[in-house]
């Protein structure tokens, strides 16, 4: 299979086990969050924060490592499966003794049970991560949807389940424990692979010297995203960060399941490419340019369309979500740009620079991080808009050595992309003037007329992002018809 057409087969298991694992866990969260208050959801999200970065330690950069690594031996393997469970007991432990001090910080009862609880989810992940790395490293994301999608299915019904009954964010805890344990299951009845008690200090070594620095890095990231979590808990209230979450699950359900499939993708097929720089950096640039496309129709569909959606889905006691919702989503437009800026750099195995951008970036931002937190949570959320486009101009600058992306040659190329993200935002701007006040009617409206202002625009300018899409989609859709032509003979 030719780079094009793996990439094309990776980028659509990818964004299916994504895009699908999102509307399952979307879905999920509207049946829950009908069944649960706001503020059940934020005492989730405080344990969240300490739950995810511990989830970073335990694999500690080395599914990565091994990802971009031509050639893996048994000893790596099972040096990865040992060194992850040493740690995912170490950190399950670490978040046993620290759960009371949680508590008493923000002084809501259960919230160390609760942490206790979790923490079982980073032993229990320990056992997968080397079959699933496996399945990244062959880009066969096509099973990884599977699994994704069964193990979504089983725990959504359970956290259903366990709601209804007056489990109350009992619930939502159960559900993340089965999903884990579940899709650890699968992965293990779905691989050939078996452990063996091997283990080499060498490839211990090995890993760590590219995988600390990953973790380092991805440490500071996680725990600058989750100190939103962490403050708006801490000084506003569990209520107004259930709000945040849900905002955020919102902004993440088109924007963040595009670029973690294009991350997952492209890194491996990017790495393949390195002898060929050339052909690499025209497919960063392409790549680049598409994604931002589809980022920006998202931004506007979400920003025009919050009131419907919430309103709809969630019921009007999630409505102060709303403003939420919109200004979050204006901080995505620089992600495909930030995020692929940052996964060149860990192809061309500059994880010192990785880490560096990383470090120089999330401490120049706590002061602002402060300003917001003083002045409202408002306030917050236009602060995590400006830091979004700072972070961009930093990364691109100090990287360029790298990239050999200069960040002018990288706005020449969006700079179309811009205007036509801005057109079409004022033609839905001009839609919402219209004034229909029956929500379903204002969405199919607003809906149909985004869709006829893509085509339109696409076609009349020739953009080479939709044409691409749109082939892309042309053929995918022809094969399955051929699929289900076959069936039906």
């Amino acid at each position: 299979m030719g780079i094009k057409n793996q990439t094309i087969a990776g980028l659509k298991w990818s964004f299916v086990e994504t895009t699908s694992n999102q509307v399952l866990h979307f879905a999920i969260g509207i049946v829950l969050a009908r069944l649960l208050s706001p503020a059940e959801f934020g005492v989730i999200g405080i344990i969240t924060v300490f739950t995810s970065l511990a989830q970073l330690v335990v694999d500690s950069g080395f599914s990565k490592a091994l990802i971009r690594k031509q050639h893996c031996s048994e000893e790596d393997w099972n040096t990865m499966l040992y060194a992850n469970l040493i740690l995912g007991v170490l950190m399950c432990g670490s978040l046993v003794l620290v759960a009371p001090l949680v508590q008493e910080f923000y002084k809501v009862p259960d919230i160390a049970k609760l942490l206790r609880m979790m923490s079982v989810i980073l032993v229990i992940n320990g056992f997968g991560l080397v079959e699933q790395t496996q399945l990244a490293r062959r880009v066969d994301f096509k099973s990884l949807t599977k699994i994704s999608l069964i193990s979504s299915v089983v725990s959504g019904a359970v956290g259903i389940v366990l709601a209804l009954i007056g489990f109350s964010y009992w619930s939502l805890l159960w559900k993340s424990i089965v999903q884990n344990l579940s899709r650890v299951v699968l992965l293990y009845a779905h691989s050939k692979w078996r452990p063996k008690l091997i283990f080499s200090f060498d490839s211990l070594k090995e890993m760590f010297g590219f995988g600390s620095r990953m973790l380092i890095a991805q440490f500071v990231s996680r725990g600058y995203t989750n100190l939103y979590y962490f403050l708006i808990g801490k000084y506003f209230s569990m209520s107004e960060l259930g709000l945040y979450t849900r905002a955020e699950q919102f902004k993440n359900l088109p924007t963040d399941s595009l670029m973690n499939t294009i991350q997952r993708v492209t890194y491996p097929i990017l790495a393949q490419l390195e002898d060929k720089p050339e052909i690499q950096f025209e497919a960063y640039r392409k790549l680049l340019r598409t994604s931002l496309y589809i980022i920006l129709t998202c931004i506007v569909a979400l920003v025009f369309m919050s009131e419907e959606i919430i309103t709809l889905l969630l019921g009007e006691k999630w409505i102060k979500a709303i403003p939420y919702l919109q200004i979050l989503s204006l901080s995505t437009v620089t992600l495909p740009l930030r995020h692929i800026n940052m996964n060149i750099i860990m192809v061309k195995n500059e994880p010192a620079m990785y880490l560096r951008i990383q470090m120089i970036t999330k401490l120049l931002f706590f002061p602002l991080i402060y300003l917001g937190v003083i002045h409202g949570i408002y306030s917050l959320l236009f602060i995590v808009v400006l830091i979004s486009i700072l972070e961009y101009v930093i990364i691109t600058v100090a990287s360029v050595k790298i990239t050999k992306y200069p960040i002018i040659l990288q706005l020449r190329d969006v700079f179309p992309l811009l205007v036509y993200g801005m057109v079409i935002a004022f033609i839905q701007f001009l839609t919402g003037l219209i004034g229909i006040h029956n929500q379903i009617i204002s969405l199919i409206a607003k809906t149909i007329v985004l869709f006829i202002s893509v085509v339109t625009i696409g076609r009349l300018f020739r953009m080479p992002e939709y044409n691409e899409i749109r082939s892309i989609l042309i053929s995918q859709l022809g094969n399955v018809g051929l699929r289900f032509g076959r069936l039906k003979r």
